[in-house]
């Protein structure tokens, strides 16, 4: 999720994955997290409920409205890309629009067909 029209906007990713075993690229999210200032990480577990340590700021469930609005204030200030499973989609799109998010602000990228 991007804050729109500000060169040195806040990006804030929430990464999904079932457990913190099956996070994909970490090294590389925790590289490009330190080399950009105003890059907020948030890993989403779906599966995982205990501890995690070395994931940083992390919450469990699923991407959807309540995890989404533990990190941001007003959905219309934010330009939203979204991309993951069919079934993801379907359900977090509509959602995003019910919490306010402009549809000309909500890009997508499915995985599969």
């Amino acid at each position: 999720i991007l804050q729109t029209d500000d060169p040195d906007r806040p990006v804030l990713l929430l990464w999904g994955n079932r457990t913190p075993e099956d996070v994909f690229l970490k090294e590389e999210l925790d590289d490009i997290q330190k080399a950009m200032k105003h890059l907020r990480l948030i890993h989403v577990f779906s599966e995982s409920r205990g501890e995690v340590s070395g994931y940083g700021e992390h919450a469990f469930g699923f991407i959807d409205a309540g995890v989404i609005n533990e990190y941001i204030e007003k959905a219309e200030d934010w330009e939203t890309f979204v991309c993951g499973p069919p079934v993801m989609m379907k359900k977090l799109i509509p959602e995003l629009r019910r919490m306010g998010f402009p549809g000309r602000r909500i890009h997508q990228e499915r995985f599969g067909l």
